[in-house]
């Protein structure tokens, strides 16, 4: 019964995800979603667009961006409408700014902190000039030096 029940929350915020996130509605408020959002801030929505449809398909978060990629590229035509994915290129899981495969942070949260939304899940390895981007379930997206990476890791 909570399986079916998180299912069935997963698939409605999968298919409210990309009208959200079109519309301007990402988290924060006062807007920024629109076309003037970062190339490489859309680019790790797009990113975290993928791991929540993985996340939403197999009822549980993946362990490493290579699950949602070999589980994207083996979509068929149906199970990409499904989950709106409409871009499974290699490029998609790698950072234009570090160039390298965007992580994912292992959720250490337990008890009732475990039922919310996590603020982090992926990442970029290395970011750039001094900062990382990472993206939370929310839609979130988060320009973090290293003293606010390692306490979002520590959460």
């Amino acid at each position: 019964m909570r399986r079916k029940r998180f299912a069935r929350l997963g698939g409605v915020l999968l298919l409210l995800t990309p009208i959200l996130l079109l519309t301007g509605c990402r988290g924060g408020g006062g807007g920024g979603g629109g076309p003037d959002l970062d190339p490489a801030k859309k680019h790790i929505l797009n990113a975290l667009h993928l791991y929540t449809a993985y996340s939403t398909a197999h009822g549980k978060a993946p362990k490493t961006m290579d699950e949602v990629k070999k589980w994207a590229k083996g979509l068929n035509e149906t199970e990409r409408k499904k989950y709106s994915v409409t871009d499974v290129s290699d490029d998609v899981f790698v950072s234009p700014r570090d160039h390298k495969e965007y992580a994912i942070k292992p959720d250490k949260r337990t008890g009732r902190a475990r039922m919310g939304p996590n603020p982090l899940v992926i990442y970029e390895e290395d970011g750039s000039g001094g900062t990382r981007l990472g993206a939370g379930q929310q839609g979130n997206v988060m320009d973090m030096n290293e003293e606010i990476f390692q306490k979002q890791m520590s959460l």
